[in-house]
């Protein structure tokens, strides 16, 4: 095959996704003329695409050496390096592209991995320099903004961020994603009143309204009942899991979101059995939900004068409520012409045809291999734990306790160890004082490596605690400093208050 024909096709498979035909190719013309670094940039770029960012790098650094006059090949060698984590080699990278002329697309494609690099390091005010000059140097695109809008966020910009998610609104005003970036924003500078009008903006302007929204009014219900504990709530926020499950074509992903947060409500309200359904239900998404499975096997949608979120309710309304009058008169025209017409008219049942109902084929979600990540999983087995702790089913806590401990967290670390030492305990294992002593030590060398995680304080008091060793416990904490001491001194101070009131009334 001749060099232009093979790049042609190869140029093809990549704008048609097929990356490593692309590559392939990209690697073949490179063969043919070594010296040309177009060939190299089609592999590379390729490598990129499939995030295979050694090889990326590899070829993106022999285009450099065939054209090392040209910035915008020392920009797509630092982005390969950014893409790979290695920051220092990025900076480099863009350092000599400064050096020699770069094209519009290519500077802003380097101030945004230049932002993407401050915004990891928690350099949020250079993020947002950066962001700004890749907005001014090329196209502005939405990802870009939603990148800002956090780096603003973060800086506790909280006017800046609320105008860039609008800048999002205008350029995609029927897609959710500027609405739920504001309503975040708004959430995180505890603005509840407008961000519950941002919730009910997204009802109105969204064309379709995806699954995170229902995930986003089930939150904000959630943060509702944190400040006044009405459990109305907490049943509207598993009313607006279940609804989203039901009214939008939810992803595996997004199925096992909703059965855990159903299984966390059902926790906060004492429903433990529901909260092991649902983590069941988990563990087999596809299975559960293409079965119907529900999220609300003890509930019924609250009264309407229940003090709900107006954007609860207007999830809720009816199909009508979205019509204009003009649109209701219409309809009720023709419901009243129809209606007429069948009485000046009227017909006899049998000599009609039976038609079926032409109904829209369920929505199945696919029965392919999937994976959750750690993130997920952690988040399941340390559910299950809390459900079987509640439950006294000391058995099943060890079990999943144990698999709490291979996370890559040391805080889920931390608690499994706890809730295994703690179900043993309670499961009647012998020396239960060694198996106490053996986990304090554990959380004493965890405090030495990381004196800032106040939890480990915590778990070693609840240790204490546990074996009604209080003058030890109290001892421990007075060689605390004053912000760790106080909280662990209440805790003490309310396990020993239990404890002799559970001595009055004869329990042990």
């Amino acid at each position: 095959m001749e060099f232009d024909e093979l790049m042609a096709v190869g140029k093809n498979a990549f704008v048609t996704a097929d990356f490593k035909t692309a590559a392939e190719y990209g690697v073949e013309g490179h063969k043919l003329r070594p010296k040309d670094p177009d060939p190299l940039e089609l592999a590379a770029k390729a490598y990129q695409a499939m995030e295979n960012y050694k090889e990326a790098i590899f070829y993106f650094q022999k285009a450099v050496q065939c054209d090392i006059d040209n910035g915008d090949r020392y920009v797509e060698l630092g982005v390969a390096y950014g893409s790979n984590g290695d920051t220092m080699k990025a900076l480099e990278a863009f350092g000599e592209a400064e050096r020699h002329e770069i094209s519009e697309d290519h500077l802003s494609g380097m101030y945004r991995t230049l932002a993407m690099v401050d915004q990891e390091l928690g350099r949020y005010e250079d993020a947002i320099v950066n962001y700004t000059k890749a907005q001014e140097s090329g196209m502005v695109d939405l990802e870009l903004l939603m990148y800002k809008t956090v780096a603003c966020s973060m800086a506790g910009k909280f006017g800046e961020a609320l105008r860039t998610a609008n800048t999002i609104k205008q350029l995609a005003p029927t897609s959710y994603d500027g609405y739920e970036l504001a309503y975040t924003i708004l959430v995180n500078f505890e603005q509840y009143e407008e961000a519950n009008k941002e919730l009910l903006r997204a009802k109105k302007y969204v064309k379709e309204l995806p699954m995170d929204y229902y995930f986003s009014v089930s939150d904000y219900e959630r943060e509702m009942f944190k400040k006044d504990n009405n459990n109305d709530h907490l049943v509207a926020a598993l009313c607006m899991l279940d609804m989203g499950l039901k009214e939008t074509k939810p992803d595996v992903g997004e199925v096992v979101n909703a059965y855990l947060q159903s299984a966390e409500i059902c926790l906060q309200t004492g429903k433990n059995e529901e909260a092991l359904q649902m983590l069941q239900a988990a563990d087999q998404p596809v299975q559960s939900f293409n079965s119907g499975f529900s999220v609300l096997p003890w509930v019924e949608p609250p009264e309407f004068e229940s003090p709900l979120s107006d954007a609860y309710f207007a999830a809720n309304s009816a199909k009508y409520d979205g019509m204009s009058s003009e649109e209701l008169n219409r309809e009720a025209e023709a419901m009243a012409a129809k209606s007429m017409q069948e009485e000046q008219e009227p017909v006899d049942p049998d000599m009609m045809t039976p038609i079926p109902d032409d109904k829209p084929e369920k929505y199945k979600l696919p029965n392919e291999p999937r994976e959750l990540s750690d993130e997920v999983r952690d988040k399941m087995n340390l559910l299950y734990v809390t459900a079987y702790s509640a439950l006294n089913k000391n058995d099943r806590v060890l079990e999943y306790a144990v698999k709490l401990q291979s996370s890559k967290e040391a805080a889920l670390v931390n608690t499994a160890r706890y809730m295994e030492t703690k179900a043993r305990v309670d499961s009647g294992a012998p020396d239960p004082e060694r198996l106490y002593d053996e986990l304090i030590r554990y959380y004493n060398r965890q405090i030495i490596k990381d004196p800032s995680d106040i939890t480990v304080f915590s778990f070693k008091v609840q240790c204490y605690i546990d074996q009604e060793k209080y003058d030890e416990a109290i001892s421990y904490c007075r060689t605390l400093s004053k912000n760790v001491r106080e909280p662990l001194m209440k805790q003490i101070r309310d396990a020993q208050k239990k404890s002799e009131e559970g001595a009055e009334n004869g329990e042990t």
